[in-house]
């Protein structure tokens, strides 16, 4: 019994379509693999341009995920990630909600200052795009 096209494609490790029409002459081999497709990009989808940081705590790189599943210790069902640019080093936030990332943020960049005695400049978020943060707005 032949299988699905798409089932051969990825059992035999996504090999191109001339290799599949060798190996399963008869079979109708699909033209387009939305995951080969993606392994194929050259470019990232961010197209704004973000230069590197300069300093320690210039430029911090967020990244929220969850829900985890079973939830951690004490109840965090997510994590935040944030990393400096500069250093690459990260630090773990687990949060039992989402919107406790405002305030691992804030304790975040007023642990960076106080360290690296700069100011964060740009935090980006898990989209790839940068936001330009006042003091005013991380002190909410």
């Amino acid at each position: 019994m032949i299988k699905a096209p798409d089932f051969l494609h990825k059992r035999t490790g996504k090999p191109g379509n001339e290799v599949l029409k060798k190996m399963y002459p008869g079979v109708k081999i699909p033209e387009f693999c939305e995951a080969c497709a993606l392994n194929k990009l050259k470019k990232l989808p961010y197209k704004g341009t973000l230069r590197r940081a300069n300093a320690p705590g210039n430029t911090i790189h967020s990244e929220l995920s969850g829900k985890i599943s079973p939830p951690r210790i004490g109840g965090g069902n997510y994590y935040l990630k944030l990393t400096d640019d500069f250093s690459r080093f990260k630090s773990i936030y687990i949060q039992n909600k989402k919107s406790d990332t405002g305030a691992a943020i804030r304790d975040y960049v007023h642990k960076i200052e106080r360290k690296h005695g700069n100011c964060v400049k740009v935090l980006v978020n898990d989209n790839g795009e940068p936001h330009i943060r006042k003091r005013k707005q991380i002190d909410k």
